[in-house]
């Protein structure tokens, strides 16, 4: 793809992403919560998930942009994936017994 159909996908998705951690503030505030039936294997992954995704949400932003500013425009989208990993880690944490 080109540096023009690169740069206005990172464009929607920092924008997307940003709203997003913006977002999370209060989920992470209430997962604590999470805990008060006890903890299990599935509770932690699904704390972790939650706590995990605005970091890595910031991350690839920043990396995305960093890759794009220095030619690697494919890899500038992939890194976009990088909070998807928390998203299934939350889904895979409430499927856990």
């Amino acid at each position: 793809m080109s540096a023009d159909t690169t740069k206005t996908i990172l464009w929607i998705l920092s924008i997307l992403y940003g709203i997003l951690i913006v977002g999370s503030f209060f989920p992470i505030m209430m997962s604590p919560f999470l805990f008060d039936a006890g903890a299990t294997k599935g509770r932690w992954v699904t704390f972790f998930s939650i706590v995990a995704f605005p970091i890595l949400a910031l991350i690839s932003i920043i990396a995305a942009w960093w890759l794009f500013r220095h030619g690697h425009y494919s890899a500038a989208k992939w890194v976009f994936t990088l909070p998807a990993l928390s998203i299934i880690g939350f889904f895979v944490g409430f499927s856990m017994p």
